[in-house]
């Protein structure tokens, strides 16, 4: 693959795989970073294919120096907590710099979503219990209520609901835009495994052995959730299919683990 594609969130746990793979696959890829050491293992070990772009995902002169000359941009953003929220306002900065009219080329886009926000709430709220998971409970339960309560109580007194209203609004910043029509948004199903250890450590490592399927299952909102849960390599190898992969641009994706 000779395309040279750029990289937000190349430091996250879905980024981090992204990279990975990139580099396994021997993919030219620009990362934006805010601290360049944080990915130095991987520049040292591929000074050919991996450059670093100092700066945050707001701020448009970096994102500027990141994808001018790239023909695809993945963002791998993801906001660190309930008060820190990022996507909407990354979304609006990176519209900003691609409708502008000074880049060498328009390059394609594809941005991590969720599973939970706009059209693919309802998909998220028809998850259910299944008797192999927990038999008294898809009893008690049944299909689609767990996802009721799961979307109408324990993501928003847990997770924060802020934080997929802010994807959501991101979303909303893309699809009202002239970048709609080549961009791809990526909604993924709960992720596994939910350790909270930071990319690139022993620990992560371990984690993509252990649950190294890269299989994907591609659905629309209308369409029943085949099971409730990614592995966030299986996330890194969608987006990856995507560079060369077309099919998607202009539509929103949601991502299910693959048999």
């Amino acid at each position: 693959m000779t395309k040279t594609i750029a990289l937000l969130g190349a430091t996250g746990k879905v980024g981090g795989w992204i990279l990975d793979e990139a580099m396994r696959k021997k993919i030219k890829t620009r990362a934006l970073v805010r601290k360049p050491d944080a990915i130095g293992e991987y520049i040292k070990d591929n000074p050919e294919l991996l450059v670093a772009v100092k700066g945050s995902s707001t701020d448009k002169q970096a994102l500027k120096e990141l994808i001018n000359g790239v023909v695809v941009v993945i963002c791998a953003l993801g906001s660190p907590n309930h008060s820190t929220l990022v996507m909407k306002s990354s979304a609006e900065a990176l519209v900003s710099v691609l409708e502008s009219d000074d880049l060498e080329c328009s390059p394609r886009v594809i941005w991590i979503s969720t599973i939970g926000v706009n059209e693919a709430t309802s998909q998220a709220r028809k998850y259910g219990v299944s008797a192999s998971c927990c038999p008294s409970c898809s009893l008690c339960c049944g299909y689609g209520l767990f996802g009721c309560m799961l979307f109408s109580c324990i993501i928003p007194g847990i997770v924060g609901k802020n934080l997929w209203a802010d994807m959501g609004y991101a979303e909303d910043v893309i699809r009202k835009s002239s970048v709609a029509s080549r961009t791809v948004l990526v909604r993924p199903t709960n992720m596994e495994p939910a350790e909270s250890h930071r990319a690139f450590t022993k620990e992560w490592k371990e984690e993509g052995e252990k649950y190294g399927n890269e299989a994907y299952l591609t659905r629309t909102a209308d369409d029943p959730p085949p099971n409730m849960w990614i592995t966030r390599k299986a996330i890194a190898a969608f987006f990856l299919d995507c560079v060369d992969d077309e099919q998607y641009d202009g539509k929103a994706v949601s991502l299910f683990q693959g048999p």
